[in-house]
């Protein structure tokens, strides 16, 4: 029996065809879109489970009415059938049954490849609302193209998992003309609640996998760190990619140049990086110099700093790390501070172990050799069914651990 044949270019044709009859600036799949975009298509893994070399064969970005910008990411496939692999829920099948990804699905059908190029945006840039189209399609016996489309959102408040809008035959939505009220229709889709809880504990088992993964990793292909050293370098990565707007950049995986040159290694890099940002935080200065001094122990050593085959140590372990951790960048509920509990880190820890979230180990690690602790009672502590965007508020860097924001007159 003959093979079939793929019928991808021709798919590509026709509605690569009609965007350019609707007057759409799309860009192809070696073509540039915009640099944020860009970067966070190269970092994510690939649809094969690497590193980068995430291609959509169409992008574009579209604006609303209320100035807001939507990427709309576009993967072809040439077969028919190959429109979208569904779970028994009727959701984008892109997690396994052990809740990690479906590189069979993602890479074979168009809609779970777009979904997971939508989700590369939702982990390294600041857009929370992804349009992701697949289209696919074959040729009959008599030679005619038959094609299908599957147009699902994508987004913060879905969890990334993609909700899909509408049955189309073309891509006449997107058209400057149609655009808004296909949006008006996208901001109608809800999560049920049972959907919600659902989706909230799949996103905690994803968290405590990826940290546990994390761990498991640099335990086992990182030579020569202890558990503390481990610690201390989750820590680091972290505060040294929060950044504060307008003051301090967020470190960026490739100012990690592996140099030799004393003063210039990852390690000083990184903890300058941390300096600075602790010089714009609000804290006391012994506070600030107990931070540096803490993490500077494991930044400045040698071994970590050798370079290896072009790379040193520190820096590969930076990248895993802010690969596992990148934040969500989500508001998930709001409370109101009952009272403020202050005293010997003892005392503190027998009033909130049983409600505070974190292991004894965390917090006597974190009151180590100090005599007073400090925690917040909350009350009318309230849940959102549906988390919001930090862009909701005003914000545009997730916050290290508070921001105030300016009230609004009601």
């Amino acid at each position: 029996m003959a093979k079939i044949q793929s019928v991808e270019p021709n798919i590509a044709d026709l509605a690569n065809g009609w965007m350019r009859s609707y007057k759409l600036d799309y860009k192809l799949e070696q073509e540039s879109l915009n640099t944020e975009i860009d970067q966070a298509l190269n970092e994510y893994h690939s649809k094969n489970g690497g590193v980068g070399g995430n291609r959509p064969d169409a992008k574009l970005l579209l604006q609303d009415k209320n100035m807001v910008n939507y990427p709309v990411l576009i993967e072809y496939k040439g077969y028919k059938d190959k429109l979208v692999a569904l779970d028994s829920e009727g959701k984008v099948a892109n997690k396994t049954a052990k809740n990690q990804p479906d590189f069979k699905h993602i890479n074979s059908y168009a809609v779970n490849g777009a979904v997971h190029y939508a989700n590369a945006l939702l982990h390294y840039t600041s857009y929370t609302d992804i349009i992701a189209i697949g289209m696919t399609g074959y040729k009959t016996e008599a030679g005619k193209l038959e094609h299908e489309i599957g147009v699902y959102y994508v987004s913060k408040s879905n969890f990334g998992i993609g909700q899909k809008i509408d049955n189309y035959t073309d891509f006449s939505f997107l058209k400057k003309s149609n655009f808004d009220k296909f949006i008006e229709k996208v901001k109608r889709l809800k999560l049920t609640p049972d959907e919600i809880e659902k989706l909230k504990e799949q996103r905690e088992r994803e968290i405590n996998a990826s940290l546990v993964k994390l761990n498991n990793d640099i335990y086992q292909n990182e030579k020569g760190l202890s558990e503390r050293d481990r610690v201390y370098l989750v820590a680091a990565s972290i505060i040294a990619t929060l950044g504060v707007p307008g003051r301090v950049a967020a470190l960026e995986k490739s100012e990690l140049k592996s140099s030799t040159e004393t003063g210039n290694r990852d390690g000083d890099i990184i903890l300058r990086k941390i300096k600075a940002f602790l010089d714009e935080k609000n804290l006391p200065q012994e506070k600030r110099d107990m931070i540096v001094r803490t993490l500077q122990n494991t930044l400045t050593t040698d071994n970590i700093n050798k370079v290896e085959n072009g790379e040193s140590q520190l820096k590969r372990v930076f990248t895993k790390i802010v690969y596992a951790t990148a934040p969500k960048s989500q508001v998930v509920g709001e409370a109101e501070i009952e009272c403020v509990l202050v005293g010997k880190p003892t005392e503190i820890w027998k009033k909130t172990k049983c409600g505070s979230g974190i292991p004894a180990s965390f917090f006597k690690e974190y009151y180590k050799s100090r005599e007073v602790a400090v925690a917040y009672k909350l009350t009318n502590v309230k849940a959102y069914e549906t988390p919001k965007a930090l862009k909701d508020y005003g914000v545009t860097h997730v916050p290290q651990s508070f921001i105030y924001l300016k009230q609004k007159n009601d």
